[in-house]
């Protein structure tokens, strides 16, 4: 019980309070594949819901369009900025049985809904697992729209470090523990039963979660996509890091620069260090948003 209570608050921050000065509105928008989906547009109060430059917030593992660093979304819209925060089909406990791929669909919807309200520039804001996410899309997608990529809080490689999640489980030989695991999985897919629940170790502190076989090998196994590593070299739009200063969730500041070593291809790479702020800024949550701003600023960008 003590576990599922922990699994359950994850990401472990509060929703904070829409700011002054902007209006937030749900919305509903569909997948390239005709899923409907959620979110939340934010703008400037008493402004129509769209600006030169859209900016969407892409969540992390187990997260949904406003907890963990989903203020900065809400909090570029005081800069100017329509912001659109999505909850995908792997948003909260649906990411133990979605597929890594899938984000595509999900953010070329999303694309095309802001697209649709005028906005003419858009800028996808990954955080964490996010960050992949649109670094995956961008790569895969090529889609003309997206003109800059921010990724916060960044794993350097999801997939690449899942043998190390399994050191809480034999920490002299993890990598037997994931071939046994991995081996589980793919034979629970093999016999259709991929949606099967499986507890697997994870690292940064998490302990367990559960997870379906087919979501397993999708996000962390050896065939998975799931890595930055594997696409960030061919991001060819400006690229930024809103790095944590302090290792966090299992994200150090290490891995936004070994992203940044492979982002050969991008117009330009720029970063900022928020030093002593955890996974989420908390109590940062000014500086980042804005560094963000700053930077979309200085990039031409503007709202």
């Amino acid at each position: 019980m003590e576990c599922w209570f922990r699994l359950v608050r994850y990401p472990n921050k509060m929703v904070l309070p829409t700011p002054e000065g902007v209006d937030l509105r749900a919305i509903n928008y569909r997948a390239s594949d005709g899923l409907l989906l959620d979110g939340f547009l934010a703008y400037p109060s008493g402004k129509r819901p769209t600006s030169e430059t859209g900016v969407v917030f892409v969540h992390g593992t187990r997260g949904n369009a406003l907890v963990g660093a989903g203020f900065l979304g809400q909090n570029l819209a005081r800069y100017g900025y329509t912001t659109l925060s999505i909850n995908m089909r792997s948003s909260g406990i649906s990411y133990e049985v979605s597929v890594f791929e899938d984000v595509s669909k999900d953010l070329a919807g999303v694309v095309k809904y802001l697209s649709s309200l005028g906005v003419r520039k858009i800028v996808l804001l990954g955080h964490s697992l996010g960050s992949t996410d649109v670094v995956y899309y961008a790569t895969t997608e090529n889609d003309p729209l997206v003109k800059a990529l921010i990724l916060s809080g960044a794993p350097a490689d999801i997939k690449g470090r899942a043998v190390d999640d399994f050191k809480t489980v034999d920490p002299k030989a993890p990598r037997k523990e994931y071939n046994s695991f991995v081996a589980k999985a793919k034979l629970l897919v093999k016999q259709g039963k991929g949606e099967t629940l499986l507890i697997a170790p994870t690292s940064g502190g998490h302990g367990q979660m559960p997870i379906s076989a087919e979501s397993f090998l999708s996000y962390r196994g050896p065939d998975s996509k799931c890595s930055g590593l594997a696409w960030i070299a061919t991001v060819k739009v400006p690229l930024f890091f809103l790095i944590h200063g302090r290792p966090d969730r299992g994200v150090t500041p290490q891995d936004s620069e070994a992203l940044i070593r492979e982002a050969k291809a991008a117009s330009r790479v720029d970063k900022h260090v928020i030093k002593d702020a955890d996974h989420f800024y908390t109590g940062h949550e000014e500086e980042a948003s804005k560094a963000v701003a700053d930077w979309l600023s200085r990039v031409g960008l503007n709202p």
